[in-house]
């Protein structure tokens, strides 16, 4: 998952447009509507899987 970003760095971009198909659990939000992602869930580290857990890539 990381590596396309890497390469994207590398090539000097600076930012990046994530989009995502989800559904969403206030009624207010209807099809279509523009969201902005402030935060995230990480549902494996719930599980012990932990992105700093392990060797760490230095770059």
């Amino acid at each position: 998952v990381t590596f396309p970003v890497r390469i994207f760095k590398l090539m000097g971009v600076e930012t990046i447009v994530v989009t995502n198909a989800s559904g969403g659990l206030c009624q207010d939000f209807k099809v279509g509507d523009i969201m902005v992602i402030k935060d995230h869930i990480n549902l494996p580290g719930f599980a012990g899987q932990h992105p700093l857990c392990g060797p760490n890539d230095e770059r």
